[in-house]
């Protein structure tokens, strides 16, 4: 592989999800990330108040129908697990990294590295940072719901939630629809 071909696999990646997105909000957000990954050079700068991308894990347990949450130290909400890219270049990677980083798992399966959903997320004013735009990129993750997890700083909690129930833990629109496409694959996959 050479290094340019790995340089667009991404937007490779992006192309594919736009062609088979579920939604039309899903294609056009899949759009926007196109255009904001040709268009500025510092997409996955985390400094770029802009707006940059981040990856996050949703990391499902198949067997029990479980997504593991965090209660995240800075917002205070239950989301998945993921991160800044702070300039990586490659979104699966970091929602890989944070997953491990965040969960304390020793063992997080990838399904099959394909983008799962695009989340653009506006995060407020936060000690002085100035509000701006998270392009978060989801990929589907299997772990082990029995196993042990370590809850990390970034964490005030962590919790296996079944994914029928998410709404016990938030309101949030974008981490339900994560919950109900997860339960839809596992539907899909037959367990």
């Amino acid at each position: 592989m050479s290094l340019t071909s790995y340089d667009t696999s991404f937007r490779s990646a992006l192309l594919q999800y736009k062609q088979n997105a579920v939604s039309g909000q899903q294609a056009q957000w899949a759009e926007e990330y196109l255009s904001f990954l040709e268009n500025d050079p510092e997409c996955f700068e985390r400094a770029n108040m802009r707006g940059h991308f981040t990856g996050s894990a949703v990391v499902i347990d198949p067997v029990t129908c479980k997504v593991l949450l965090t209660h995240h130290a800075k917002t205070h909400c239950w989301l998945q697990l993921g991160g800044h890219c702070d300039g990586v270049q490659d979104p699966f990677f970091t929602a890989w990294q944070e997953a491990y980083q965040e969960s304390g798992l020793k063992l997080i399966t990838p399904v099959d590295g394909a983008i799962f959903d695009l989340n653009p997320d506006e995060v407020p004013e936060y000690r002085g940072l100035p509000a701006h735009l998270h392009k978060d990129v989801c990929y589907l993750f299997y772990a082990d719901s029995s196993k042990g997890f370590v809850k990390s700083d970034e964490s005030l909690d962590l919790a296996w939630a079944d994914l029928d129930k998410v709404d016990d833990y938030t309101q949030s629109k974008s981490v339900i629809r994560l919950a109900v496409k997860a339960l839809a694959h596992i539907v899909r996959k037959g367990r």
